[in-house]
């Protein structure tokens, strides 16, 4: 099942794809992937901890985002403003 996405929705999320699907952007991510998707518990160390799971968030949300147009997307139909 498609996932239902605006407009806005499916530019940013075709961006992402644009910018690493590039050799340049595939080198970049790979680059993100060994500095960030390490391991994130730091025994004893709660602020290296929370800096190294900040970090991985951001890298997971770059591969789920350029990721989105395999599942296939479905532009939701725009909503009318209801008059007053």
């Amino acid at each position: 099942m498609p996932l239902k996405v605006n407009q806005a929705q499916l530019e940013r999320i075709h961006d992402y794809a644009a910018t690493f699907s590039t050799p340049e952007g595939k080198r970049v991510l790979e680059d993100l992937e060994v500095e960030y998707g390490m391991e994130c518990y730091v025994r004893g160390d709660i602020h290296e901890t929370l800096k190294r799971t900040v970090n991985r968030d951001m890298l997971d949300r770059i591969k789920y985002m350029i990721s989105l147009p395999e599942m296939g997307l479905e532009i939701e139909p725009e909503q009318a403003e209801p008059d007053d």
